[in-house]
């Protein structure tokens, strides 16, 4: 045992926020800042990161779609937002050194490893972008989308997007195209936006602009006049209300308006969109993936390579079409949406457990002399007392993977994420904790908070992880799941049987597959409850057994 406290051995403070679910739409300082530090680069992330960027900017042939899937936890959006700052001016040089520098790490020469991850080349990389313009535009799909029961067409939704990146209202296509592109192409826009604040009253025209014209629709028309004198604001006023008179689609507006945009850009200028979780928007809507399938297509075939959409999700794109209703009876289109995406990158494989690891629990100088001095004195207790007989779970299987998972046991992280997704499935958790407190980030960074006052030596149990992120995150369901055990005085007087009880509920729950291996025995809520080396595990079982019986009666 060490003098030390636990929260005295990590690289960096415990005490600090950590952005759990990285959110895109999230551009404030100084969480893009930590999004920019923090990010853990595996070997597999510095190869598709390098992929994705290298694609975009120096493939001129082939479909300009690319499909990025994996898992609730592997860091799609992260990915996401990585390659976004990496693209972004104010961004770039901070994310590209981060890159670079992770970069030095990555082996060459080891069999099936890519010779181009090289530091040099993700330099010329860093200065090609610069070189020839690259914009990005960033949205989670499901969060730009106004209402749940009624699912744009996702060309509605790239003209939004593409309108807020030119400076117009993302709520009003036709407004925006037909309004405010042509005062912008007078240099009067930003008059226009001046003298709706000074005489109308309303400070942010880009936000409530299509709240403005529904009510103010005269004004607004009045004011573009005065500024532009030329303007037929009869005609104008036809077309922004009769539904008729301007159609939204892709080969008569998206299209358009984007080699309008493209045409005063340098041919090598670059625009890509970044689209998360583009699978929950589309669910089982088969006009929806087949809207998505031609916007692929003609961006492809009309816009010379310029335009670039990337989007994530959690299936694979072949998943994703099995999943739509009447798919037998469209083969052939479904066929075509697969070979839309050129590109296939593929984070399943993503160690969501080491990322943690890595950027929760990394140790400092001290905190690694004192760890390695306590495995060498105890190497066979760490190694015998946290065994749990399933393949699954993992305990410590040499001196680095101690010092990188300490205070937990690894198996731990594996375990917590199967019994989440239990949970998710069972409906005891609110539908929300899959994008927050859900992650596996988060909960280990909630549980080790709680418990940084312990002395090094000793180690967090497993039915810590049952604490109050995780309950104020239960349903009405999950709570009464557990409630009638918590409630009985027997229970609400015995602090080590709530722990029993804790733990019991989190395995118990785990499906059926994992139990047949794994079962809720005294054996297996034993190790879990274990949180010293030198515990008399007999002592621990026979404890637990009377908790037990006691339930039981």
């Amino acid at each position: 045992m060490s003098d030390m406290i636990i929260n005295e051995i990590f690289e960096k403070s415990i005490d600090r926020e950590i952005n759990s679910a990285v959110v895109v739409s999230n551009q404030n300082a100084e969480t893009v800042n930590q999004e920019i530090r923090e990010y853990i680069f595996t070997d597999e992330i510095l190869e598709k990161l390098y992929l994705l960027l290298d694609t975009v900017v120096n493939r001129r042939l082939g479909k300009t779609g690319i499909w990025i899937n994996g898992y609730y936890g592997s860091g799609k959006s992260h990915f996401i937002k990585y390659a976004h700052y990496c693209l972004n001016s104010e961004t770039s040089e901070d994310a590209f050194a981060h890159f670079a520098e992770a970069a030095k790490k990555y082996d060459t020469t080891q069999a099936g490893k890519q010779e181009d991850i090289t530091v040099s080349n993700i330099k010329l990389l860093e200065k090609k972008i610069q070189s020839i313009e690259v914009e990005d535009i960033l949205f989670n799909v499901e969060d730009v989308t106004s209402d749940d029961q009624y699912k744009q067409r996702l060309t509605r939704v790239f003209l939004d997007m593409l309108n807020k990146a030119r400076g117009y209202n993302a709520n009003d296509i036709k407004l925006a195209v037909l309004f405010e592109k042509y005062l912008d192409k007078k240099g009067k826009l930003d008059e226009f936006k001046f003298l709706v604040a000074e005489e109308l009253g309303h400070e942010d025209w880009t936000s409530e602009a299509a709240s403005i014209a529904s009510f103010e629709l005269e004004s607004i028309l009045e004011l573009g006049k005065r500024l532009v004198p030329e303007m037929d604001t009869v005609s104008l006023h036809h077309r922004l209300t009769d539904p008729e008179a301007f159609k939204i689609d892709i080969e008569g507006v998206l299209i358009p308006e984007l080699k309008e945009y493209l045409k005063d850009k340098g041919p090598q200028y670059r625009l890509l969109f970044l689209v998360d979780e583009i699978s929950q928007y589309i669910g089982s809507n088969k006009e929806i993936l087949l809207n998505f399938q031609n916007i692929i297509e003609r961006v492809s075939q009309d816009l010379n390579n310029q335009v670039w959409i990337a989007c994530t999700a959690q299936q694979t794109l072949e998943e994703v079409s099995e999943s739509i209703d009447g798919v037998e009876d469209t083969k052939d289109e479904f066929g075509k949406i697969l070979g839309r995406f050129d590109t296939r990158i593929s984070l399943q494989s993503n160690d969501a457990s080491y990322i943690t690891q890595k950027r929760i629990l990394d140790k400092n100088a001290k905190g690694i002399e004192v760890l390695g001095k306590i495995y060498r004195d105890n190497t066979d207790y760490i190694h015998n007392q946290f065994k749990v007989q399933h393949e699954l779970y993992k305990g410590y299987v040499d001196l680095k993977s101690f010092e990188l998972a300490y205070p937990f046991v690894p198996y731990q992280f594996k375990l917590i994420s199967h019994v989440f997704e239990a949970f998710q499935n069972l409906g005891y958790v609110i539908k929300q904790v899959k994008d927050n407190e859900r992650s596996l980030l988060g909960i280990t960074h909630f549980t080790v908070r709680q418990n940084q006052k312990l002395p090094v030596g000793e180690f967090i149990p497993f039915d810590k992880f049952f604490n109050q992120q995780l309950e104020q995150n239960l349903t009405q369901r999950g709570l009464r799941a557990i409630g009638t055990a918590l409630q009985l005085p027997y229970v609400q007087q015995n602090d080590f049987a709530q722990r029993v009880v804790k733990t019991l509920f989190m395995i118990s729950n785990l499906p059926d597959s994992i139990k047949l291996t794994f079962p809720s025995n005294v054996d297996n809520l034993a190790i879990l409850m274990m949180d010293t080396l030198d515990q008399n595990k007999l002592q621990l079982q026979t404890k637990i057994k009377e908790v037990l019986d006691r339930l039981v009666e």
